[in-house]
């Protein structure tokens, strides 16, 4: 994980984060704390709202960005 962190300018990627942005992002596209909780191995929903953080507009704007390929 160290290796890809460099990529984007030093910031610390974990197994922890990614899962964080898998969920925040499984919310965000869904609204469904049911399908999150599944696809995060969650028996239940009651830990999904520790996974699923919502975004301010302004925010999902950045995200996307990084979402766009790059042109080199």
């Amino acid at each position: 994980m160290a290796k890809y962190s460099q990529a984007f300018n030093h910031v610390r990627i974990t197994p922890h984060k990614l899962r964080h942005t898998l969920a925040s992002k499984l919310y965000l596209e869904t609204n469904n704390e049911h399908l999150v909780a599944t696809q995060l191995g969650q028996s239940s929903t009651k830990a999904t709202g520790l996974y699923t953080h919502i975004i301010d507009t302004k925010q999902r704007k950045a995200l996307d960005e990084l979402h766009k390929p790059r042109k080199h």
